[in-house]
């Protein structure tokens, strides 16, 4: 009896214990990810044509890459994006529910928000879910310039 109770108390002991391996984010996780690379193939815009909102849907071509990311800091870097100059936003991130968010504000009263999704699908496939938002009005329209609310739809891979 005493034998038995032994050899079932090590079983507990060793199949209860925490592996150290288990609490730290892997490598394929958005918590541990330190760059991204993303691709939108799908973009609403949305106007307001005499006081009526209206949106439109069509293929896109945005491609977008975060460096550096540190959710410890809550920071990140987007090339082409924080490196124009003076005027460019500070990108700010947060990893919420292992959603990674990305959120940016520059001076000319821009803001742009991605945010990553971390559902069961986009974890096993490394081909994560993502959506990122332009939040601009100008007065004027221009092609190939974001002059009205944008929102891509696409997918984002880890960089290694």
């Amino acid at each position: 009896m005493v034998k038995h109770l032994t050899g079932l108390m090590l079983f507990l002991t060793l199949a209860g214990t925490p592996s150290l391996k288990g609490q730290t984010a892997t490598p394929s996780s958005l918590a541990a990810a330190k760059g991204l690379k993303c691709t939108f193939t799908l973009i609403a815009t949305g106007t307001w044509d005499k006081g009526v909102p209206s949106a439109a849907v069509k293929p896109a071509s945005l491609a977008l890459q975060f460096n550096a990311i540190d959710t410890q800091e809550g920071t990140a870097e987007m090339p082409g994006i924080n490196q124009l100059g003076s005027g460019a936003p500070h990108i700010i991130v947060r990893l919420v529910e292992g959603n990674l968010h990305f959120l940016a504000m520059n001076s000319t009263g821009s803001m742009y928000v991605t945010t990553v999704f971390s559902d069961r699908e986009s974890s096993s496939t490394g081909k994560w879910k993502a959506v990122h938002t332009r939040h601009e009005f100008t007065e004027v329209q221009l092609s190939s310039f974001t002059s009205r609310p944008e929102q891509y739809y696409g997918f984002c891979s880890i960089l290694e």
